[in-house]
């Protein structure tokens, strides 16, 4: 796989704290992974796959191995900047730009996403496997990122309640389809 010498991929990051609101202007060039989605399935042997979003609208798309899964997560459920190089260090850059406005109105969205509640989890089926959507959000005080859920769909779903993760979902949904390429 062609390896992305990128410092930091997908990254939506402010150098703000989470109370502040940030605009297109204080997104940094070393803080940019924005958004992703994530299908995972145990059934009938093991299957992981990504796409994610930077700051600047690309694209990107990794096959996981068994072996590969390195969402390693400290107690408090941050991501430090080396665990989100070591996630994406074989993405391969996939043929969607995403348009400014829709990346900057992602990164604005996410402060408040991530102070939506939850609904409730459903049984949905079997086998299915997990499609997850989610958003990452920049918290300066840590220098770390939190993954925020936005939706899951797969043998269990449930979606975060905000209208602004459901705006980000939307995005994401337009933007991140599995058809063409690595991802597929």
């Amino acid at each position: 796989m062609k390896r992305l010498f990128l410092p930091i991929v997908l990254v939506c990051s402010f150098g703000c704290s989470s109370d502040d609101s940030p605009t297109a202007a204080d997104i940094a060039d070393d803080q940019i992974l924005v958004a992703g989605r994530e299908y995972i399935n145990w059934a009938w042997g093991y299957n992981h796959r990504a796409k994610y979003v930077d700051v600047h609208g690309n694209a990107y798309g990794i096959a996981y191995a068994l072996n590969d899964s390195i969402w390693t997560l400290d107690s408090s459920g941050y991501y430090s900047k080396e665990d989100i190089d070591l996630l994406i260090r074989d993405a391969q850059k996939q043929p969607v730009n995403v348009p400014k406005d829709d990346v900057d109105l992602m990164c604005l969205l996410i402060p408040i996403a991530d102070k939506g509640a939850y609904s409730d989890t459903t049984f949905t089926g079997a086998d299915m496997g997990s499609t997850i959507t989610f958003a990452f959000h920049y918290e300066s005080v840590s220098d770390s990122y939190k993954k925020i859920i936005l939706r899951v769909e797969g043998d269990f779903s449930y979606h975060n309640t905000s209208e602004s993760a459901k705006q980000i979902d939307d995005l994401i949904s337009r933007w991140l389809i599995w058809g063409g390429g690595l991802t597929e």
